[in-house]
């Protein structure tokens, strides 16, 4: 959801960029709307009779409201007209005592949902994209709590190198069994945590995705060259599973080396070395 917010701030940077370069006013300013509130027996000059109307004023950049404000005004025809005559709120009041504005209507105008909307579309919308984005964040921490209870008490380091192998295991799209077998044993190895197939499928199921360049890297945070190592082996061994080395699987090996911080020689080097059918390897050798 973070990325909708982003769009939508990068779509009206470049729309404010390239009106201000081709010498085009950005639009912004106000409008306003009158919004029918009730009958009046209150007559203008020419003895026509006026009806109580909210005046809904908006502040808007791109067209689109951010603050607004809103009053009572007198209009002809059912408020439909633009014109309108000012009408302060001790008229209002007196009016009411009189008899002549209905003794229902309020010091001030309503706040409803349609005064939020046509006012604080900007608000409106950033509240909406927040709480999707909320929502999305509170998903991911349930998922690595789910994941934590199945992987059981293991060491950061152990649940990093899951993380790693996953990811590794679905970069070709297809997760086999060899894959599975390998990964589970690797739990029980480093963790000395015995592990079903069943628990493995659902770690891989409920782990999050790494998508970003900063991810990857937070992969290899803290760890000494010994450490990245074994993370980068971990998924190579996952990776050399099956004896099939495809390009997907390449791109993300090279992905994750980077992110562990080796250079791009080196990555080359360990791909010259990799030859298909690619003999499968223990993570940390």
């Amino acid at each position: 959801m973070k990325k909708i917010l982003v769009s939508l701030l990068f779509l009206l940077s470049v729309f404010s960029a390239n009106a201000a370069f081709a010498g085009i006013p950005i639009p912004y300013g106000s409008a306003q709307k009158l919004v029918f509130v009730s009958e009046t027996e209150i007559r203008d000059s020419q003895n026509r009779l006026l009806s109580l109307c909210a005046l809904w004023t908006r502040q808007h950049l791109a067209y689109v409201g951010y603050w607004g404000s809103q009053v009572y005004v007198l209009a002809e025809n059912g408020c439909v007209d633009d014109g309108y005559y000012e009408y302060a709120q001790a008229d209002l009041i007196e009016d009411r005592i009189a008899g002549i504005v209905p003794a229902n209507v309020s010091d001030t105008p309503p706040i409803n949902l349609g005064f939020l909307a046509y006012c604080f579309t900007a608000w409106g919308a950033a509240g909406i994209i927040g709480l999707l984005w909320a929502n999305g964040v509170l998903a991911e921490r349930s998922k690595l709590k789910r994941r934590r209870k199945l992987l059981g008490d293991v060491h950061p380091f152990v649940e990093r190198m899951v993380t790693v192998m996953t990811h590794a295991a679905r970069a070709d799209g297809n997760i086999s069994d060899v894959e599975i077998e390998l990964m589970r044993k690797t739990v029980r190895d480093y963790a000395g945590v015995p592990v079903s197939v069943e628990d493995i499928i659902r770690v891989i199921n409920i782990t999050p995705k790494i998508k970003t360049d900063a991810q990857f890297k937070e992969l290899g945070r803290g760890l000494d060259a010994q450490g990245r190592q074994s993370m980068f082996h971990a998924g190579l061994a996952m990776i050399a599973a099956d004896g099939i080395l495809h390009k997907s699987e390449r791109k993300w090996l090279a992905r994750l080396g980077a992110g562990l911080g080796y250079s791009s020689r080196d990555i080359r080097t360990i791909f010259e070395e990799i030859n298909a059918p690619t003999q499968a390897a223990t993570p940390g050798e």
